[in-house]
């Protein structure tokens, strides 16, 4: 994922350049009849969750089995895995689900449990 992103990262910045030089599409067009969402609440929205998510993991510590820095740990990993997988996604058509486990089985080896217990299927 993230050679591929670094293969392509000349064509994905002159497209990017290409986008602002570019007349608007019909996309563009029909959306700005919307008012645009302040980035306030999608940065309040993410930091609700997280917080929540660590209140959760402290106070039922018994069933999940998760500590606070394990949730942060979890954020970190989902942050550098979505723009390659994005990239990806969006260029080949093709959904990926590849960073449920490495990032499981780093996080579980991390914690030391069993990885096999804790994937995905």
């Amino acid at each position: 994922m993230v050679v591929h992103l670094s293969i392509c990262c000349r064509e994905i910045w002159q497209r990017y350049k290409n986008t602002l030089s570019e007349k608007d599409d019909v996309h563009t067009r029909l959306m700005r009849a919307y008012k645009e969402v302040p980035q306030a609440y999608f940065i309040g929205l993410l930091i609700s969750m997280i917080v929540i998510s660590i209140l959760g993991c402290e106070i039922f510590i018994d069933q999940l089995q998760l500590r606070w820095w394990g949730v942060l740990l979890a954020c970190g990993i989902a942050f550098f895995f979505t723009l390659p997988l994005g990239v990806i996604c969006a260029t080949t058509n093709q959904v990926s689900h590849f960073h449920i486990y490495p990032s499981s089985f780093w996080f579980c080896s991390i914690c030391h449990w069993q990885s096999s217990a804790h994937s995905h299927d």
